[in-house]
């Protein structure tokens, strides 16, 4: 009995090795969860995901976008190929957390309203894609050798609070909604410069 026993592990044994990934497990006829992303699993327990993109995964909201796990956690991870992408948050030095997507639902539902400004911004004459802004003659015929940039972030976390930029004009100032990490309430700065206009 032993014997047999020590049979089925050393065919099983060279029978997994050669699985590396969600294809090789299905080509071997192991069973496969029917998810999504699917998943396969072997005889030994491994557990093989389904790659469901071919787009290269730099961030969260790439990993989520293109259909890889998302691990329950504050703040949510995606793990792609083996890497993981935590979800754009600020952290204070005192245990408290917010997510940007929290931070502009609460942003939303205050003065700030629907004025946050959430994606990277470019300059006037830049078309962005991606993370970069790209001169607009870049798209023209012939094209011209001005450099691309990148785009500039208009979010940051500063001592307890988000600061997301906010889409409103006021002579002299730059708008920004600051939500408070700790009471996660939200109130507008408008971060004005030099003498105000009466």
């Amino acid at each position: 009995m032993k014997a047999v026993a020590l049979l089925s592990c050393l065919l099983l044994f060279a029978c997994t090795t050669s699985v590396t990934n969600y294809d090789d497990c299905v080509a071997k006829g192991y069973p496969v969860i029917k998810t999504y992303p699917g998943k396969c699993t072997t005889p030994d327990g491994q557990i093989f995901i389904q790659k469901v993109s071919d787009a290269a995964v730099t961030n969260f909201d790439e990993c989520a976008d293109a259909g890889y796990p998302i691990q329950e956690s504050y703040p949510p991870r995606c793990i792609a190929d083996g890497v993981s992408y935590t979800e754009e948050n600020c952290q204070d030095g005192n245990g408290h957390i917010l997510t940007l997507s929290d931070a502009v639902d609460i942003g939303k539902e205050s003065a700030c309203g629907d004025s946050l400004i959430v994606a990277c911004v470019c300059p006037e004459g830049m078309v962005k894609e991606g993370d970069a802004c790209n001169p607009s003659c870049y798209y023209s015929e012939p094209r011209c050798l001005a450099p691309s940039r990148q785009c500039e972030k208009s979010t940051f976390c500063n001592e307890g609070t988000y600061w997301i930029d906010l889409n409103l004009n006021k002579t002299g100032c730059s708008p920004a909604c600051v939500i408070n990490l700790e009471n996660r309430t939200a109130e507008i700065n408008w971060r004005c410069t030099g003498l105000l206009p009466d």
